[in-house]
């Protein structure tokens, strides 16, 4: 998105203090925020609906029996700091899993920041797999049990908005059929998951071959409750180690970084691209990746015969970077298509990093395709939009495949439709594409724009990817800017079409449209929306190249 495409310019839900449960605040006279508390309201309303929150307090009790249970039987072998994704795990691990996200599920509804991991964590346990059916089944009834309770969430986002709500007023907002549905979903779950964990842990009692546990039962279950209470990040079991002759070799740390630039006749009031194409060569150098997703990145002329690509392509090539080569074979956009390819969508790489993979024809396995082969049937005004792939390879590590994308920044349904089915299919074409070139790639990278955000939303492309068991690199334990959107056209900086003087701050986690997503064998480290700015708080105008923010994680592959 830029300021050509002025989603959310004159929507309320981007950011005003009305009808968003993030943005709970107004502007005093010199552009500073103060918080706004909302009504308060009789607390004796709430007597006739204790009966949803004692189906939700019934059954994150219940999670916290499972979480000690299966500690006390000595089914988990490790504890990690950071989020390893694996496919399979054990019974035991998939019993604690799936127990955390309902007991997280408890603060999640109070809190946005917990509601996203918590999200994330769910996406992980739907990809998980234990090999028992029965805790199988019920681990991924709790993970559905929590897009449920988002959806209700989010359907009443102004009746969570103040920290200081009284409980009858929170009560009386969630009683609603939504409300009703996804407490009864997560009581039930809950409950099935602790019948299955309950017998496991009943044949596990009487086998003493088990193992130890790393902590001890009341350890695990206090931290990890205090973890989902103050908002910390709390850690899903992943088995990387399955004996002490089993040695895991680490991989490489490799930092990605995903930034629309605005096109090169972005509109104003953006300073010319002779001004700004300093300005996102600061960004790209001094951010200090391996890989970056450019997006809104076009082949129109800049200076004579030069391209916006090929001039940040130049720009960017003392500090390293330069864009993978592309094979015709893997090129979806050459040749002679009735429809020419919209370019949004490009890949740098730094050389001195990581090294382009070859294709199992020998060929550079680097392409461009569309939004329309991912998801055919697609709008046509999406279809065409590029997509930027490559294999890439650091000096350890397996392969990994990098994606850039951007979606379509339309409000119309037709518009929304394609995002969530490019989102649905997106795991089948990254299988097929690995099959095509004959790479079996460790992780995905997706670095996108995908002009969709949680409180508009719900169940847009960012939730239907969690949903595919994609990770949201929001949810690393280090995270740095959160509380800054990564896009500078709200509703409260409209009147600075797209570039305020200094960047707006939210009152709790704030609102997104570029990601950087991963799916596959992983670690994530940290995240950051990159800022520079001058002491005063304002932009440096050295790196204010774009309506959007840069955004920035690291991932071990």
């Amino acid at each position: 998105m830029s300021s050509n495409d002025d989603w959310g310019a004159e929507d309320k839900d981007w950011g005003s203090s009305e009808g968003n449960s993030d943005f709970d605040f107004k502007w005093d006279p010199e552009g500073n925020f103060q918080h706004v508390s909302s009504p308060k309201r009789s607390p004796l309303e709430f007597v006739s609906q204790q009966s949803i929150w004692l189906k939700i307090v019934s059954g994150v009790v219940l999670a916290a029996v499972v979480l000690f249970t299966v500690v006390q039987t000595g089914g988990v072998t490790k504890l990690q700091s950071m989020g390893v994704f694996r496919q399979s795990l054990s019974p035991e691990a998939m019993c604690l899993n799936g127990g955390q996200v309902a007991a997280e599920l408890a603060v999640g509804v109070l809190s946005p920041i917990v509601m996203n991991r918590t999200l994330d964590h769910a996406a992980r346990v739907k990809s998980q797999r234990s090999g028992d059916a029965a805790i199988d089944e019920a681990a991924w009834a709790v993970a559905d049990a929590a897009y449920l309770v988002n959806e209700a969430v989010e359907s009443i986002p102004q009746a969570i908005s103040s920290a200081d709500m009284m409980l009858g007023d929170m009560l009386d907002a969630f009683n609603s059929e939504e409300s009703r549905a996804a407490a009864l979903a997560v009581s039930d779950a809950t409950m099935q998951l602790g019948k299955a964990c309950g017998a496991l842990a009943d044949t596990g009692a009487s086998n003493s071959q088990l193992g130890a546990s790393e902590q001890s039962p009341s350890q695990v279950s206090e931290s990890g409750m205090e973890s989902a209470a103050t908002g910390g990040e709390p850690t899903l079991l992943d088995e990387t180690q399955t004996s002490d002759d089993e040695i895991v070799e680490p991989g490489s740390e490799i930092s990605f970084l995903t930034f629309n630039v605005c096109n090169s006749d972005c509109k104003d009031p953006a300073p010319s691209w002779d001004i700004r194409r300093s300005r996102i060569a600061n960004v790209i150098a001094d951010s200090k990746v391996d890989v970056v997703g450019l997006q809104e990145v076009t082949n129109w002329r800049v200076n004579g015969s030069t391209t916006q690509w090929s001039d940040i392509k130049r720009l960017v090539a003392t500090a390293g970077f330069q864009g993978p080569k592309i094979s015709d074979e893997f090129n979806n956009c050459s040749g002679t298509n009735s429809e020419p390819c919209v370019d949004t969508a490009r890949i740098l790489f730094n050389s001195q990093a990581v090294v382009q993979v070859e294709s199992v024809q020998n060929l550079p396995a680097a392409g461009y395709t569309r939004l329309g082969v991912i998801a055919p049937g697609i709008d046509v005004n999406a279809r065409n939009r590029t997509v930027a792939w490559a294999y890439f390879k650091a000096a350890k590590g397996d392969p990994f495949l990098a994606i850039s994308m951007h979606m379509d920044s339309d409000r119309t349904n037709l518009a929304e439709d394609a995002r969530q089915a490019v989102a649905g299919e997106l795991n089948l074409w990254a299988e097929n594409l690995n099959k095509e070139v004959g790479i079996e790639a460790k992780a995905t990278v997706l670095m996108a724009d995908l002009n969709s955000y949680d409180a508009r939303q719900p169940a847009g492309a960012q939730s239907i990817l969690r949903q595919q068991g994609w990770t949201d690199s929001w949810s690393a334990a280090d995270r740095k800017n959160i509380y800054f959107s990564t896009i500078n056209l709200t509703p409260d900086t409209q009147n600075y079409g797209g570039w305020p003087p200094r960047p707006r701050p939210f009152n709790n986690a704030a609102t997104r449209i570029d990601y950087i997503f991963a799916w596959g064998d992983f670690q994530l480290v940290d995240y950051e929306v990159m800022l520079w700015l001058n002491s005063d708080g304002t932009f440096d105008h050295e790196y204010q190249a774009s309506d959007h923010q840069s955004v920035r994680a690291t991932l071990i592959v």
